[in-house]
C-alpha cells in the first residue's frame, strides 16, 4: 500500500485522538524507538494540556491499566501477546516493525508497518508516534527531531530513508535541522578530538580505540592542530580538507590492522545537527544524543531520557552527558580488554566465549561481544559470548549471535530455556541477536555449554 495508504490510514486513527475528551494512558515497550515515541506524545499532549499518563509497560502493571476505565489507550511497540492482555475498549495499537497482525475480534486501532510493505530502516515506532500527532501539535518544530533520533538508533550513521525521509523534509524545510558533511564518530559534539577517536565504537579501530598516546601521535602525523589558541577543538570544528585527509588516514589505518572488515570502513557521512538548542551541546548532533538516549535505556533509566526528550533538560541533560561519556569510556576499555587477551577466547563446536575476572563491564558485555563479531576479532560468525563479574557477586553473560543464523525464537529465548532447565532465577533481557543474563559464577561454563548444545541445529542448518 506504500507510504500515501499509510499516512490516509493513520490519519484515520489521529481523529481519534483530536474528538478524544478523557484522559489518555501511553503505554511503552522497554525500548529506546519506544521510549522516543513515548515522549514525542507526552510532549505533544503536554502541549495541549491533554491530561495523560506515560508508563513502561510491565505485566504487574496489568490490573492497574485495565482499571483505568474511560482512558485512550496507545501502546508504542508493545507486543501482539501483550496487546492481547490489556485489551481495553479504546485502543491505539502502533506495532513495532516485524510483528504479527493482532487476534481478529480485538476492538483496536491498529498501525502495523507489516500491512504497508515497509523495510525496517523505513520506519520506527517514533515515526509513527509523530504521524499520529503532527496534525495536532503545538510545538511541531520540536517534536520532528525527535523520530530522527529514532531513526539513528535503528540506523546508525545512515541517510534517512521511508517514513524518516519525509519527516526530515518536514525538519529541514522547518529550517530545525540542517545535514552537512563530517566523520562518523559519536561525540563530534562533545568530545576534543583526541577523545572522539579513544571512544570510537563505530567501528572500533584496533591500535587507537582506548589508546591515548598512539591517537595524539596518529593525529600530529596527519598535520591536525588539536588546539584552537587555549581551546581543545572538537571534530565538529575541522575543515572540510582537514575531514578529508582525517578520513583517509583513518581508512588506511583500519585496512593495515587486524580486525578490519571492508564493511566496517569509516567514510564521511551525512551528519544532522538541530538548530535553535540552547541547553545542551549533546543535544545538536543526532548521532550524539540517538547513542546517549540508547545507553539511558539500556541501563535502566529512562527517566534521564524521557525528561531529556519533552524538553525538561535543567538537571538530566548533564546527567545523560555523563551516562554517555561513561558508556563510551567502559566499552571501548572492555573491548580493547578483549582484544589484548584475543587468545583466550574458548571455541566450542557451535559457540565462541571469553571469561573475564575483571576490566570488562557487565552492563556491557553483550555489547562487547557484538563489538567482537563486527570487527572481526572472532575467526567465524557463529555467536559469541563474553563474561564477567556482575552485580550480588553474580557474574554476567552476554551473548551475540550473527545475523546469517536463524535461531528459532532468538537468543534470549534460548537463554531462557537454559537458565529454566537448571532451575536458574535469573532474569534474561535482550533481542533476538542478543541475551544477557546474570548467574552464579559456578554455573557459567556449564551453561555455556547447555548453549553450545542448543545452538548445534540452528547454526549448523544456516
Amino acid at each position: 500500500m506504500g507510504y500515501q495508504g499509510f499516512l490516509d490510514h493513520i490519519e484515520g486513527v489521529a481523529k481519534i485522538i483530536e474528538t478524544w475528551q478523557n484522559p489518555i494512558q501511553i503505554l511503552y515497550k522497554d525500548n529506546a524507538d519506544a521510549v522516543i515515541a513515548g515522549s514525542l506524545l507526552a510532549r505533544a499532549f503536554l502541549d495541549l494540556e491533554t491530561p495523560f499518563i506515560l508508563t513502561k509497560f510491565e505485566e504487574s502493571l496489568l490490573p492497574e491499566i485495565i482499571k483505568r476505565e474511560g482512558y485512550l489507550t496507545i501502546t508504542l511497540g508493545i507486543g501482539v501477546e501483550e496487546v492481547t492482555k490489556i485489551s481495553t475498549d479504546n485502543m491505539i495499537v502502533v506495532l513495532d516493525y516485524g510483528e504479527a497482525d493482532v487476534k481478529k475480534g480485538m476492538k483496536v486501532s491498529l498501525i502495523n508497518p507489516t500491512e504497508f510493505g515497509f523495510q525496517k530502516n523505513e520506519y520506527s515506532v517514533a515515526a509513527a508516534a509523530y504521524f499520529l500527532i503532527s496534525p495536532y501539535a503545538v510545538s511541531l518544530d520540536y517534536i520532528v527531531q525527535l523520530p530522527l533520533i529514532s531513526a539513528q538508533i535503528i540506523n546508525m550513521m545512515e541517510d534517512y530513508v521511508g517514513l524518516h525521509s519525509l519527516i526530515a523534509e518536514d525538519a529541514t524545510t522547518g529550517e530545525k535541522i540542517k545535514i552537512a558533511k563530517s566523520i562518523s564518530f559519536l561525540g563530534t559534539e562533545i568530545f576534543n578530538i583526541n577523545d572522539s577517536i579513544l571512544y570510537s565504537l563505530t567501528p572500533f579501530l584496533p591500535g587507537l580505540t582506548g589508546n591515548d598516546k598512539k591517537i595524539i601521535q596518529f593525529i600530529t602525523q596527519a598535520g591536525i592542530e588539536i588546539k584552537s589558541g587555549t581551546d581543545d577543538r572538537k571534530i565538529s570544528n575541522l575543515s572540510p580538507d582537514e575531514i578529508k585527509d582525517l578520513n583517509s588516514k583513518l581508512v588506511v589505518h583500519l585496512a593495515l590492522h587486524k580486525g578490519y572488515q571492508e564493511d566496517e570502513l569509516i567514510f564521511i557521512k551525512n551528519k544532522t545537527e538541530f538548530l535553535d538548542e540552547k541547553s545542551g551541546t549533546i543535544l545538536k548532533n543526532v548521532w550524539d544524543i540517538a547513542s546517549a538516549v540508547n545507553d539511558a535505556v539500556m541501563r535502566g533509566k529512562h527517566n534521564y531520557a524521557i525528561a531529556v526528550l519533552t524538553g525538561n533538560r535543567t538537571n538530566y541533560l548533564s546527567k545523560l552527558t555523563k551516562l554517555y561519556i561513561e558508556e563510551r569510556k567502559a566499552v571501548s576499555i572492555s573491548f580493547q580488554f578483549l582484544l589484548d587477551h584475543n587468545d583466550e577466547v574458548v571455541e566450542l563446536t557451535t559457540l565462541r566465549y571469553f571469561i573475564s575476572d575483571h576490566k570488562i563491564s557487565w552492563y556491557n558485555v553483550s555489547h562487547t561481544a557484538a563489538m567482537g563479531l563486527s570487527n572481526g576479532l572472532v575467526t567465524s560468525d557463529l555467536p559469541f559470548a563474553v563474561v564477567a563479574p556482575g552485580p550480588n557477586k553474580l557474574h554476567t553473560i552476554g551473548i551475540r549471535a550473527s545475523k546469517s543464523h536463524n535461531i528459532g525464537g532468538g537468543m534470549s529465548e534460548l537463554m531462557q530455556e537454559v537458565i529454566s532447565e537448571r532451575k536458574i532465577d535469573g532474569e534474561v533481557i535482550g533481542s533476538k541477536l542478543d541475551s544477557m543474563v546474570s548467574v552464579p559464577k559456578d554455573l557459567v561454563e556449564d551453561i555455556l555449554l547447555d548453549l553450545n548444545e542448543k545452538l548445534r541445529g540452528y547454526v549448523n542448518d544456516s
